[in-house]
């Protein structure tokens, strides 16, 4: 039932992140983590997940920005 859920507990997703199956956007934003290929948001009764594809598209877009070595070019997809 998690991967079809759009709120899982605070407990899942520890488990998620123990389990390596879970990573924040990064370590200074810590309330938005990726988890089974979608991205969720921290709320006080849990996580809820993002459902907007052009938000999920964007964080995609801004994680891999912040994992790109410094240095390295920016490429940027013709629309």
């Amino acid at each position: 039932m998690f991967a079809t859920s759009l709120m899982i507990t605070d407990r899942e997703m520890q488990n998620a992140v123990n389990q390596g199956q879970a990573r924040q956007l990064s370590r200074d934003i810590p309330e938005i983590t990726k988890c089974q290929d979608h991205w969720w948001l921290a709320a006080p009764e849990g996580w809820l997940r993002i459902t907007d594809c052009y938000l999920a598209e964007r964080l995609d877009q801004i994680r891999q920005r912040l994992e790109r070595p410094a240095g390295d070019p920016v490429r940027h997809h013709a629309a």
